[in-house]
Parts: C-alpha cells; sequence; structure tokens
C-alpha cells in the first residue's frame, strides 16, 4: 500500500509541485496549482492526487546541483557570501571601471530577472551598454548565465542575492536605469512590493539624478500601487500604457519598441492566459 505524503515548494504565488510518494520514498506524481486549489474548509491540503504527470525529484535535485556547480565556473556570474543578518558591502561596489566589466560604460540593472530575457535581449539593443541581472533562484539565473555564455556577452553579468540588499552592491551614482519585468505584487505585503518606498529609497543610493526605473508588469495591482506612489512622491512620469501591445507599440516607434518585443518565460505565460501587460517609466526622488 501506498504512503502519502505532501511536498510543496511556494513560488510566486502557486505551489510549484505536488508529490505522492510510495514506500520506497521515491516521488510519483506532481503538477502545479494555487494554493486555495489544495486546500479544504480547514486550511488543509485536501486534493487527490490522480492522473498527474511524473516528477522525478531525486532526478530534478541532480539537475539542480549539476546546474549551480556549472555557474560556479562563469566568471559573469556573482554569488556572493553575504550574511543577510548583518551584510557588508560588496567589495566591487563603487569600483565600476576597475571592476566586473572593466569599462565606464552605464549600468542598467534588472531586479528579480528570473531567466534573465530582459537582461539578455536590452543588452542586443544596447551594446555600449553594461547590463546585470539581479535574483535569488539559482536555478533561473543559470538559463541566463548559460545563454551568455555560449554567446559571448561581453556586457552582461548576474548577482544572485535578494533584491533587499541591492544597494550594498552599488556605490553612489553607479546605476543608470532599472528595470522592473513582471515583478512579485505582493498583495499582502505592500512594503516588499520592489515599486514600494522602501524600495525606491535603497535605489536612490546607488540610481544617477534623474535616472529612470522602467516596469513591465500584467498586475494591476502593481501597476496601480506603483501610480499611487509616484503621485504621493511627487516622481516623475516619462511614459505610461495600461495595453502594450494595442497601444504603446503603435506609436512608440524608437528603442522602446524593440525593447517591448523582449518577452519572458511569465509574459508569455500571461499572454497564453489573455492578460494585458502594462508599461510605466518613471523618475523617482
Amino acid at each position: 500500500q501506498q504512503r502519502q505524503c505532501f511536498t510543496f515548494c511556494a513560488d510566486d504565488h502557486r505551489l510549484s509541485f505536488f508529490a505522492k510518494y510510495t514506500d520506497d520514498g521515491n516521488a510519483t506524481r506532481s503538477m502545479t496549482q494555487s494554493p486555495a486549489q489544495w486546500r479544504d474548509q480547514n486550511g488543509r491540503f485536501c486534493r487527490h492526487a490522480s492522473n498527474l504527470g511524473i516528477l522525478n525529484f531525486e532526478a530534478m535535485s541532480k539537475n539542480k546541483l549539476e546546474k549551480f556547480a556549472e555557474m560556479e565556473g562563469y566568471d559573469h556570474v556573482i554569488e556572493p557570501s553575504l550574511n543577510f543578518d548583518a551584510p557588508e558591502d560588496f567589495h566591487l561596489k563603487g569600483k565600476r571601471k576597475q571592476g566586473f566589466f572593466g569599462n565606464d560604460h552605464p549600468i542598467i540593472l534588472e531586479l528579480g530577472c528570473g531567466k534573465g530575457e530582459y537582461t539578455i535581449g536590452l543588452s542586443d539593443i544596447f551594446p555600449e551598454h553594461n547590463f546585470i541581472g539581479v535574483d535569488i533562484k539559482g536555478a533561473r539565473i543559470w538559463r541566463g548565465a548559460k545563454t551568455v555564455h555560449e554567446r559571448n556577452f561581453e556586457n552582461v553579468a548576474f548577482i544572485r542575492t535578494r533584491v533587499d540588499f541591492i544597494h550594498y552592491f552599488f556605490g553612489k551614482q553607479e546605476v543608470e536605469a532599472i528595470w522592473l519585468t513582471f515583478s512579485d505584487p505582493q498583495p499582502k505585503k505592500p512594503k516588499k512590493r520592489l515599486s514600494s518606498r522602501l524600495f525606491i529609497e535603497r535605489y536612490l543610493q546607488f540610481l544617477k539624478p534623474g535616472g529612470h526605473i522602467h516596469i513591465k508588469t500584467d498586475s494591476d495591482l502593481f501597476i496601480e500601487s506603483t501610480l499611487e506612489e509616484i503621485e504621493s512622491h511627487g516622481y516623475e512620469v516619462i511614459e505610461k500604457s495600461f495595453n502594450v501591445y494595442e497601444d504603446l507599440v503603435n506609436r512608440r516607434k524608437d528603442w522602446l519598441y524593440d525593447a517591448m518585443q523582449i518577452k519572458t518565460f511569465y509574459e508569455k505565460m500571461w499572454l497564453k492566459e489573455g492578460r494585458t501587460i502594462k508599461y510605466l517609466e518613471f523618475v523617482p526622488q
């Protein structure tokens, strides 16, 4: 008789997997569902595990370890040993010219970069700029890092860290612009939104005066809360669109048109679901 137990991994408001184990400990079932679909009225996980796809978790874990080991050999990936309880400045902070890229080209960040689609895509559009993708999820960064390695990009790098600590990595006026692409809207934790005043104050520690923040999202909550922050703190709005593909791309035929053609893994998923994509560009202060 099979013994059932459940293993869950929270990721982007979903449970990344559901597993049914046999007596020998092998995972035989998995799928992705929202948390509510797996709880009864008392909050207990209860959904029956029939007709689900097969996933070998042991193989998945091994695959992740292989990816992490591969990343350790990439010169363009920084995985700092940061004490999150008492963080200190990164040793290359404020040393852009003699540091990572070896030049003084403008730096643009993508925070919460995932697989790095925008970091890499923008580097094609602006080869005279340096681009750095930041994310805590190593398995995601691996995909972008591998692409950079295979295509021999010299103006792209990745930092594996929490965005909460981004101000420990860059010196005053060291960054020209920031991209927030399909960031978690944090419906229950507004201060954790990457466009909240808490994070804006961190960005201002290293963003150049007049530096732009670009947001691309499917989330009404994220865009509306950001507009509230803009009004509350007097930020300057540069561009705004509540429907990128029916509005923005029809009236902007410059670099922004090209930038909007870049689509992340999540954007492709949201578009298939019929969601509307929004864009916002502003200057904080």
